[in-house]
């Protein structure tokens, strides 16, 4: 998608932020296309669909999504995990898609992958619920 669209969505993403503060905290940014317009049409997007769609073929199912909001200076973070395990599927046939909204880059804490790490079976993980971590289970 454009800038201007990816910009789009993150205002109005801060603008339900800033009218429900209470409302948006880590726990419970699972799966905001279900209640919020601008995320299904995300979910919907031509551009990211016809992308999966060459990834893996026309039959897509969206089984979930999550928000990581980190806030520039915080603290917070995302630990190593990998995402079969942490979304709990026991298959490996899947794709994940990440999607930046703002700036993805060394200054504002771009995020970091193992090279080839898709093509290892997954590793046992521990849940460790460590405080500033946007992974709520840790891992």
């Amino acid at each position: 998608m454009s800038e201007a669209e990816a910009e789009n969505f993150w205002q109005r993403l801060e603008k339900f932020e800033s009218d429900y503060p209470e409302g948006f905290n880590a726990t419970q940014r699972n799966n905001a296309y279900f209640i919020f317009c601008f995320f299904d049409e995300i979910a919907y997007n031509e551009i990211i669909l016809n992308a999966v769609e060459d990834l893996i073929g026309p039959n897509i199912l969206l089984s979930g999504s999550v928000l990581f909001i980190k806030e520039a200076h915080s603290s917070s973070f995302v630990s190593w995990h990998q995402d079969a395990t942490n979304s709990g599927f026991s298959c490996h046939d899947f794709i994940t898609l990440w999607l930046a909204l703002t700036a993805s880059n060394v200054e504002s804490g771009c995020m970091k992958f193992m090279p080839g790490s898709h093509s290892e079976q997954a590793l046992e993980h521990q849940d460790s619920f460590v405080e500033d971590n946007i992974l709520t289970r840790g891992q």
